[in-house]
């Protein structure tokens, strides 16, 4: 028997349903409002994990902000002779500059892709909704 999109996205709800921990009744009356309900925590649920991420987001850059003064500080004088002293500056101020660029691109990325996903989940949580639904059509 082939099965329908209808069937297919029933399939998805009462998946949803039990990952929600929600008992579907399949009446009319109770299958509006129960899906209005599951919606609308889908919807916060994206827009709480975009601010997650986010805000790890402005951490890493943060961390990676100050690394990078670090390691500015420990940078050799040019009036120093110690050249145990100099190789060891140089080498922190090196490695500050290699995990400042890494942490501030990534902290970057992240920062624009899930701003981007904040704001569309909180202007359209319709769409928000479907890509999520449509993430387990696949399975």
């Amino acid at each position: 028997m082939q099965t329908t999109v209808a069937d297919q996205i029933i399939q998805v709800i009462e998946y949803l349903g039990q990952k929600f921990g929600i008992a579907i009744d399949w009446s009319a009356e109770n299958v509006l409002p129960l899906a209005q309900t599951l919606m609308e925590r889908i919807a916060r649920w994206c827009i709480a994990e975009n601010v997650f991420f986010v805000a790890l987001s402005l951490v890493g850059l943060i961390v990676g902000i100050i690394i990078f003064s670090i390691s500015a500080q420990k940078l050799p004088k040019l009036d120093s002779y110690d050249e145990d002293e100099h190789e060891y500056r140089a080498t922190l101020y090196i490695g500050g500059i290699i995990i400042f660029v890494i942490i501030g691109i990534a902290g970057a990325i992240g920062l624009c892709v899930n701003t981007y996903h904040l704001v569309q989940s909180i202007c359209f949580p319709e769409l928000a909704v479907f890509e999520y639904i449509q993430s387990f059509m696949g399975k």
